[in-house]
């Protein structure tokens, strides 16, 4: 794009609010990139050349995550699955901010949560960051765990690397060999 990069428009989009889904083709491998974009709610990444296969699969995914009528949850889950899914990078992002944002109480929003997704909010906020910690280690062999467990809103790699292990079945770095 001249004059402008897609993490400028990307920051444009989301200043205006708009309830888009987003996902950013690289044209080469570049993390720092890929982990602006993330922490801008992009809803996926992919690096050229673009298998036709996986196109499908992310128009898919976006296509059911924008309609409403495909969520298995209610209204109201639903909005708030979309805001942990639009900040799950934020570290300090816990059950009683969301509640508070949301106007409930936090055991309120738990139970909701529980009863919806069959998860307390720690699950779930935990499945959106080790989904997406799944995606960066794809992109590249190169990106440090580290730097993965802080893009995905982890304090601590020593913390990630336990819930990415107890949610995967693996370790960040075999599924990051094991992904290439």
């Amino acid at each position: 794009m001249p004059k402008r990069n897609g993490i400028e428009l990307i920051q444009d989009i989301r200043a205006l609010q708009l309830r888009t889904e987003l996902v950013i083709v690289f044209g080469y491998e570049e993390f720092e990139y890929a982990q602006k974009a993330m922490r801008l709610g992009v809803s996926d990444y992919l690096l050229k050349p673009v298998e036709e296969e996986e196109l499908r699969r992310v128009i898919v995914a976006c296509q059911a995550a924008k309609e409403p009528e495909t969520s298995l949850y209610s209204p109201f889950i639903t909005r708030v699955m979309r805001y942990l899914q639009a900040n799950y990078q934020d570290e300090e992002l816990d059950l009683t901010r969301v509640a508070e944002e949301f106007e409930l109480s936090p055991n309120y929003l738990s139970n909701l949560l529980r009863k919806e997704t069959g998860g307390g909010f720690v699950e779930v906020l935990n499945r959106f960051r080790i989904d997406a910690a799944q995606e960066m280690l794809k992109l590249s062999r190169e990106v440090k765990i580290y730097e993965v467990a802080e893009a995905c809103g982890y304090k601590s790699q020593h913390y990630f690397s336990r819930i990415f292990k107890r949610m995967t079945g693996v370790t960040p770095k075999a599924f990051q060999l094991d992904a290439e």
